[in-house]
């Protein structure tokens, strides 16, 4: 829940995750270091992809949908 607000996006929707921000909460933060936060690292950017495909999946089901965002064009 920490890091909700670390993601990033342009005027064009394309989004992810402010690395230099979750790196600082996770080391200072949490205190991680080493494997922990090699570990850590490797879950959340597992979570931003999975993330990031289902965000673009539905962009796919609006589009074929007919619809944008709340479903305007």
């Amino acid at each position: 829940m920490g890091l909700q607000t670390q993601w990033r996006s342009d005027m064009a929707g394309n989004m992810g995750l402010d690395y230099a921000g979750v790196r600082a909460d996770l080391c200072a933060g949490l205190g991680l270091e080493g494997e922990a936060l090699a570990e850590h690292w490797r879950c959340i950017k597992a979570c931003e992809l999975g993330t990031l495909q289902a965000l673009s999946e539905q962009r796919e089901r609006d589009k074929k949908q007919g619809g944008g965002v709340n479903g305007r064009t």
